[in-house]
């Protein structure tokens, strides 16, 4: 119901409650308006009207994390390259894309970056191929895309895939520098399942490898260090999220290595912003250049243009009706089709799904209203 007109004192409490909907007290109304007119019932009452929400669309923060493993030297297709090989690396087709992507991308986006792992002249131990220099290269802000291209082009790949030590440098950052109202999102760029095992210890049999054939067995030094770190990874991914920071997965996807591509998936999932295509990769999956243009497009507009801060910002117990177009979408809890609160106060909204994809893809207008209860 849009227009309520309360009969009696007690109907218009249950029909239309202090904080929902727009109350217009000691409204004029005709004599002839009928049984619901309040002036049958001999009592002045209120009207609820449903009350607009305005939208501002939101800036954003967004934290790169950047695997710069020895197989980031590998071309897209997975073919190892030789000193002198003219073939781009994956580490080259990475900065560069993101350099296309990004100085397109709306200037409201504060960006920053962690390259993991650390980046040393030697590697000589499975400890210095493992290490992650503490904090993070890049502090979010306007401006960055500079800087962030700049550590592609000074940089190589080498070393071990320490997803899960880069991203609990991240985490540390988020929280020793709290920015209230500020939405933060994680996007992270690998090329396979997250190694260096803390535990040299782990028994064979439960040991998935992350490396070619005996990578985990013929070395007793480096060998364990190549075991899936996939606990320690999805830990620190699920505290990301659960603090208000999801995490996307950009991953390069191998064919021949379903085991490591299910635990992107999950990655993906714990991150809390999965794809959702019926019968594909919960993950963004690249297997060439368009793959990875087209993921960081759609992360960074799905980021930039599907925020909304609320005014007013509806309480507790009020019903937000949001619409695309005029369609009204659905409230989807689990975010991946609709909208949702994404902030605990109740001051933003997101779109996601089919929704996001309207308003970035064809310009569709968002609005919003508070509605009187039924």
């Amino acid at each position: 119901m849009r227009i309520l007109v309360a009969a009696t004192f007690a109907l218009a409490l249950a029909g239309c409650g202090a904080k929902t909907g727009l109350l217009i007290p000691d409204a004029d109304l005709p004599y002839d308006a009928g049984m619901d007119g309040g002036y049958d019932a001999g009592i002045d009452a209120p009207i609820c009207m449903p009350q607009p929400v305005a939208l501002q669309r939101r800036g954003a923060q967004i934290m790169f994390v950047l695997d710069r493993s020895n197989s980031m030297d590998d071309t897209l297709q997975g073919e190892n390259r030789e000193p002198g090989d003219p073939r781009p690396s994956r580490w080259d087709v990475l900065g560069t894309t993101l350099e296309a992507v990004l100085m397109g991308a709306d200037p409201l986006l504060e960006m920053g970056a962690k390259i993991y792992p650390a980046v040393l002249d030697m590697v000589n131990t499975p400890a210095e191929a493992c290490m992650v220099e503490p904090g993070i290269d890049i502090t979010p802000a306007r401006g960055r895309i500079p800087r962030l291209v700049r550590l592609f082009q000074t940089t190589a790949p080498g070393g071990g895939t320490p997803t899960a030590d880069a991203l609990n440098e991240v985490e540390t950052f988020f929280m020793n520098r709290p920015a209230p109202g500020v939405p933060r999102f994680v996007v992270l760029a690998t090329d396979g399942g997250p190694n260096c095992h803390p535990d040299p210890s782990i028994p064979t049999s439960e040991c998935l490898c992350t490396g070619g054939p005996g990578a985990c067995t013929a070395d007793p030094d480096f060998g364990p260090y190549n075991c899936i770190d996939e606990t320690r990874t999805l830990d620190v991914i699920r505290r990301l999220s659960a603090s208000g920071i999801p995490v996307y997965v950009i991953g390069i996807d191998d064919p021949m290595r379903r085991d490591l591509a299910d635990v992107l998936d999950r990655m993906a999932i714990a991150g809390e912003r999965p794809r959702d295509v019926p019968g594909e990769r919960r993950f963004y999956s690249v297997g060439d250049r368009t793959d990875l243009e087209e993921a960081l497009t759609t992360i960074t507009d799905t980021i930039a243009r599907c925020v909304f801060e609320l005014d007013p910002t509806p309480t507790l117990d009020a019903t937000l009706e949001v619409s695309v177009d005029g369609t009204i979408l659905a409230q989807d809890g689990t975010r991946t089709e609709g909208w949702d609160f994404t902030a605990p106060d109740r001051t933003e909204i997101t779109l996601f799904g089919g929704a996001c994809e309207r308003v970035t893809t064809s310009g569709g207008r968002v609005t919003a209203e508070i509605l009187c209860d039924e």
